[in-house]
């Protein structure tokens, strides 16, 4: 193994008012085997002098590129990263330092095998703007030594923490760079597609029940145009498509990560043309016209039929298979 066990990955862009709390939170312990690679991406702010303040500690290594967008800055981070393992965090979160060296201490003696953990997975707590606090994790560590294993616990897992997301998980380096793995330049979904591109690899799997990640949720949602949601929608949703596949291949058919998926996305592109409709004062009609634009609507929602959900997603696929009935829904949680 190489000096560092985990390289720590993160892009900023314009975080000055938090990144030094999330890089804090990393430094609270010295953990020699641990390396951080920040890559500011173009900050037109204070976050060049914040990084630069950080400077002298074990294993701290900044730089500045061009704007070029969040997968492009991880990507320069995969090129300097020296870990056996890589860790993709977001600079406005923050981490609990204890999970970092017992889990380390489980890299290095890898499985009942000696073979190397390909995926170390884990929970985070998530927090709202409100001040409330909600918590995803598995109930019990689990040890998952070979494929067959992590199959059969693979909807347990991605049931209790998101699958989409890269901060809660550790990649192996050299399954990155052996198969050039990398994240695509996309507007939204660039997470999850890395993650599909990286599931074939996964032979072995240790899943921790804590919570070492602090992940805060953005109290605002960004506003898109109706060009820009179904754009958004249909990189998606070729994306989803793929996953799909990939599961296929990998025996994953019925996983409720494909369902939750499909309908996550419908819902979530009805949310925006609704707000898109409701400026534009087009109401209803406006509303359903613009779903109507929603390429191959009912052919997508179709391949997550007759794949397990939970009750929060039986929810949203009901109301993703009746806009007319999310408008009213929607207007009325608007009132």
């Amino acid at each position: 193994m190489s000096k560092y066990i985990l390289t720590v990955i993160i892009p900023v862009y314009n975080m000055g008012s938090s990144v030094g709390a999330c890089l804090s939170s990393l430094f609270k312990e010295d953990i020699p085997e641990m390396q951080v690679v920040v890559i500011d991406d173009g900050s037109t702010d204070n976050t060049a002098a914040v990084l630069r303040s950080f400077e002298g500690h074990n294993g701290y290594v900044h730089m500045s590129t061009p704007n070029q967008g969040v997968s492009s800055a991880r990507n320069r981070g995969i090129s300097l990263a020296k870990g056996d393992y890589i860790w993709f965090i977001d600079a406005d979160d923050q981490v609990d330092t204890t999970f970092i060296s017992p889990t380390i201490s489980i890299l290095k003696q890898g499985t009942e095998d000696k073979t190397p953990w390909d995926l170390v997975a884990f929970g985070s707590l998530n927090m709202f703007a409100s001040g409330a606090i909600t918590a995803h994790a598995v109930a019990t560590d689990l040890y998952l030594k070979n494929f067959q294993q992590f199959r059969e616990k693979f909807d347990v897992i991605f049931s209790a923490i998101p699958y989409n997301v890269p901060w809660n998980k550790f990649f192996r380096r050299e399954i990155i760079v052996r198969h050039q793995l990398s994240f695509p330049s996309m507007t939204t979904g660039e997470d999850a597609a890395f993650m599909t591109s990286y599931l074939p690899y996964v032979n072995s799997c240790y899943v921790s029940a804590k919570t070492p990640y602090l992940y805060q949720l953005e109290s605002t949602t960004s506003m898109r145009s109706t060009h820009q949601a179904l754009k958004e929608y249909q990189d998606n949703r070729n994306r989803i498509i793929n996953q799909i596949e990939v599961f296929q291949k990998l025996g994953l058919t019925r996983s409720k990560v494909t369902s939750e998926a499909v309908y996550r996305l419908v819902f979530g592109t009805y949310i925006l043309l609704y707000r898109d409709a409701r400026d534009a004062h087009t109401g209803i009609k406006g509303f359903l016209d613009t779903v109507h634009m929603m390429p191959s609507l009912r052919d997508f929602i179709a391949l997550a039929n007759g794949i397990p959900i939970t009750p929060h997603i039986r929810v949203i696929r009901f109301l993703a298979n009746h806009p007319f009935v999310f408008y009213i829904y929607q207007h009325m949680r608007n009132m």
